[in-house]
């Protein structure tokens, strides 16, 4: 069997497990109850927060009745697959202080073939200079401790590096509001600083950004921005995930029908957008006046 990726190969497994529990009508809880487990031990393994141990995994295959030699040889061996990188974002230090939903973002992150980035407020996360991260985060002071603020800048970060340093860099397609552009977060050098860098990294990783303009003639979506990441091949096929921002909260939705919906959002806003080299002489030239004021 082909080596997968972790992210890949825990799905695999999770699907698997969550399809055969239906299969025999039975609950979360009722698994939970068999196996002397929690009943969260078992909404993280369905959901893919944590993984499952082989010896853990072969038990609850023959509960469910899951017996099949190839089958469950194949389920064992993803799920060594799926331990085979542990990713910084799961240490016991940041694992208290990052949301579930961002970490298994970290973890789809490292092996996404490519992402779409829609984002109505601000700079993507993943492309924020430090100094830009920071002045954002501290806004929500108010609700996020001084712990989880640096926690999240550094999360930040180190999302960053990952980005610049992935050889070769997914396929990614940004859309930004044009109010990003008027909105000078942490004054006009801070904002000035990101705006340049946007466009550096942008010219030097090969992906391509279109700014949507305020008489955008497109449905918007109601939800705020969202990022849209696929681990499948050159035309996004297979496993695609939305990753979802609220305020200080946020989630993954896996529901293929919601991600072939703002997939197609996307596509409709992208086509009635400004042109990629003018939307990045936009930036261009929006970095030099603020850097200049």
């Amino acid at each position: 069997m082909p080596v997968e990726p972790p992210v890949v190969a825990r799905r695999r497994v999770r699907v698997a497990l969550r399809a055969a529990r239906e299969a025999r009508g039975l609950t979360q809880g009722q698994v939970a109850e068999e196996m002397s487990w929690s009943v969260s031990k078992v909404v993280r393994i369905e959901t893919g927060e944590v993984s499952i141990g082989v010896n853990d995994l072969r038990a609850l295959l023959a509960f469910l009745g899951v017996t099949d030699p190839s089958h469950v040889a194949e389920l064992l061996d993803a799920a060594k697959q799926s331990r085979t990188r542990q990713q910084w974002s799961n240490q016991p230090g940041m694992q208290k202080l990052l949301t579930p939903a961002l970490r298994r973002l970290i973890e789809y992150e490292a092996d996404a073939k490519s992402i779409h980035c829609f984002y109505t407020i601000l700079v993507p996360g993943r492309l924020q200079t430090r100094a830009y991260a920071y002045a954002l985060l501290k806004k929500f002071a108010e609700d996020l401790s001084p712990e989880e603020i640096e926690a999240r800048l550094s999360a930040r970060m180190h999302r960053r590096q990952a980005l610049l340093r992935q050889t070769p860099p997914p396929r990614m397609r940004i859309i930004l509001d044009q109010s990003v552009l008027d909105r000078v977060v942490g004054g006009p050098q801070v904002a000035g600083e990101q705006f340049d860098d946007l466009v550096g990294t942008i010219r030097s990783k090969g992906f391509r950004l279109r700014i949507m303009p305020y008489a955008v003639d497109a449905p918007l979506p109601s939800t705020g921005f969202y990022e849209l990441l696929h681990l499948g091949g050159p035309d996004d096929e297979g496993d695609g995930f939305l990753y979802r921002e609220h305020h200080t909260t946020d989630d993954i939705i896996e529901d293929q029908a919601k991600v072939a919906e703002h997939r197609r959002v996307f596509d409709q806003i992208w086509d009635v957008s400004i042109a990629e080299d003018e939307s990045i002489a936009l930036l261009r030239q929006r970095a030099r006046v603020l850097l200049s004021t």
